[in-house]
């Protein structure tokens, strides 16, 4: 698996789901507090993600750093000296140690972006479009039979 990773798309419920898989997978319960490094997006420099990325992990061997809602994926223009930073960070992305795995969420994301091109080149690139109301209800369905009960379809279309 790549440690690379973007998850993109209107399904934030999903997206959670799929990172805490890889957390569980990744990361032990008792050392979550030092091994799960979750970001905000919104806010976070490019500098403290590297860092972020940088540290060792304790006692295991992998890590997971999260920047949730990266503002970094949105369409529009950028100034020069942000353009700048910008390439500074995307040359260190293909740096990032073998210990952690980053993954970024956004609501949107511009392909046409330098940042987008990087992670699919060096990573991958998930999007979980808006699900249909049959899919909702067959997730619902599935859902329920992993509990060990079960619902028939009309009943899952009412609660999706």
């Amino acid at each position: 698996m790549k440690n690379l990773i973007l998850f993109f798309g209107e399904e934030k419920f999903l997206i959670q789901e799929e990172i805490n898989k890889l957390k569980r997978k990744l990361v032990p319960a008792y050392l979550e507090t030092v091994n799960f490094i979750p970001l905000n997006g919104k806010t976070v420099s490019y500098e403290d993600i590297l860092n972020a990325c940088r540290v060792v992990p304790m006692v295991v061997d992998k890590k997971l750093v999260v920047v949730k809602d990266a503002r970094f994926f949105a369409s529009g223009k950028s100034s020069k000296e942000d353009l700048k930073i910008q390439d500074n960070f995307l040359n260190e992305l293909g740096r990032i140690p073998n210990h952690t795995y980053l993954i970024f969420t956004a609501l949107k994301a511009d392909k046409r972006k330098k940042i987008f091109k990087k992670i699919k080149s060096l990573g991958m690139v998930c999007e979980f479009k808006a699900l249909s109301q049959k899919d909702k209800a067959f997730w619902v369905q599935q859902r329920v039979r992993f509990y060990g009960k079960s619902v028939d379809l009309r009943e899952a279309y009412f609660i999706a």
